[in-house]
């Protein structure tokens, strides 16, 4: 996966949680990947108060390219 993809994804949106950003992606990403807010928002998606992500932190920008793609059965 394309970290700049994934960080073209993220500056589209105001606050988005990490199983939004997973499901629009199709693929389950790791908490680690991200650097996340230390506040909460509430997401309409999941109907919960949620920490939104920051930005990809430098782990995700190592990893990403070469992470094994997970995706997910909805």
């Amino acid at each position: 996966m394309s970290p700049f993809r994934v960080k073209k994804i993220i500056r589209q949106n105001d606050k988005m949680c990490l199983d939004t950003l997973s499901r629009e992606c199709n693929i389950q990403f790791r908490h680690r990947f991200f650097k996340m807010s230390d506040d909460m928002f509430f997401c309409e998606d999941c109907g919960t108060n949620r920490h939104y992500i920051k930005k990809i932190s430098l782990y995700g920008w190592l990893h990403l390219p070469f992470y094994h793609v997970e995706y997910m059965t909805f």
